[in-house]
């Protein structure tokens, strides 16, 4: 979940616009999820949009997971038999698996090329020297922190995202509750995965 973010509404769409097979609402290809029926006909979850063939676009939410995935709906779209239409439910986790493995490869990339910095101080002094172009925080981070409070009067992103473990696994540390990443194309990959992880609105 990426916080602090303006939002785009629906006339602010970036790049390509495609419609939701769930909410039939149309929106930037970079935050509906793409699906595709590969060579058996089973629907997978076409994250990197590289897949062959017909595809349909979907928000990640569940209510447009549910709606979406209906046998009509998706059996229409993509071609393929009642019987190989799949569970909303498998779809979302198959969905957060493939986005916590980008955001994972993200963090660690912004850490061992020196654009992350890590812990509340760190952090702090990233965001008051105008450094910080993303605060990401453990959702089990202690709340109010002194990063945090930096990056909400700066303006900063906040993406809240993993454990205090998951995040300090990505950087070789038992935990971490907080680290600002600095590198602007590094910041805006990981708000265009926070967008993708499937949570209710």
């Amino acid at each position: 979940m990426v916080s602090g973010m303006p939002d785009r509404g629906e006339s602010g769409a970036r790049g390509p616009v495609r419609t939701c097979i769930g909410c039939r609402k149309a929106g930037s290809q970079d935050d509906l999820v793409r699906l595709v029926a590969d060579s058996s006909r089973r629907v997978i979850v076409d994250f990197r949009r590289v897949g062959h063939g017909r595809g349909a676009y979907v928000h990640p939410r569940p209510a447009c997971l549910k709606k979406g995935l209906r046998t009509t709906v998706l059996k229409a779209v993509l071609r393929i038999p009642e019987a190989l239409v799949p569970d909303p439910e498998a779809i979302s986790a198959e969905i957060t698996g493939l986005v916590m493995r980008r955001m994972a490869g993200l963090i660690s990339s912004a850490y061992t090329t020196g654009n992350l910095q890590v812990g509340n101080e760190a952090g702090r002094d990233a965001v008051t020297n105008g450094l910080a172009k993303l605060l990401v925080m453990a959702l089990d981070a202690g709340p109010s922190s002194k990063a945090e409070k930096a990056a909400l009067r700066a303006r900063v992103p906040i993406l809240r995202v993993g454990t205090r473990s998951w995040l300090g696994e990505r950087m070789g540390r038992k935990e971490i509750g907080a680290a600002v990443v600095t590198d602007p194309g590094l910041a805006a990959a990981l708000e265009r995965a926070g967008r993708l992880l499937p949570v209710e609105e």
